[in-house]
């Protein structure tokens, strides 16, 4: 057991499913992109930072929430860590896809500033998408943990 050099990182990457490292990867880029356009509307008074923090941590809650629609595993056959999906992560995440297709017709039906709803609805999004992220990053160094492909800490 040693620590992740470049080599070993590069190893380890491929020992990670393609469609796990993709849909890591889109998600990063769309919770970048969601807080940069939060920072802008905060920065143009659109929001308040309360409010802009409070949507952060509701989207936070609701992306560990969705995180548990997919588990990941080590599959043995391949050497590689692959994600799959149990009935109670179904129903999951249709609620979840339900609330990110809903979420400014939720929002909007107490607050009825357009422009307020629209930067809620990013912070949510991007606490969401950044939790869907660490949480997959910390599944996967946990699973090497155990394969022995990287020290404890």
């Amino acid at each position: 057991m040693t620590t992740a050099g470049s080599g070993q990182r590069d190893d380890l990457r491929s020992r990670v499913s393609p469609k796990i490292r993709l849909q890591t990867r889109l998600f990063f880029l769309i919770a970048a992109g969601m807080l940069v356009t939060l920072i802008v509307r905060v920065a143009q008074g659109e929001i308040s930072v309360p409010w802009a923090l409070a949507s952060l941590v509701a989207g936070g809650v609701i992306g560990r929430l969705a995180g548990r629609s997919s588990l990941l595993s080590w599959d043995t056959d391949t050497s590689t860590i692959v994600s799959r999906m149990d009935l109670l992560g179904g129903i999951i995440l249709l609620l979840y896809l339900g609330f990110v297709f809903g979420k400014g017709r939720i929002v909007g039906h107490w607050i009825h500033d357009a422009h307020l709803v629209a930067a809620i609805g990013f912070g949510l999004t991007a606490g969401a998408m950044i939790t869907r992220v660490a949480g997959t990053v910390s599944q996967i160094r946990e699973l090497f943990r155990q394969a022995g492909f990287i020290a404890q800490e």
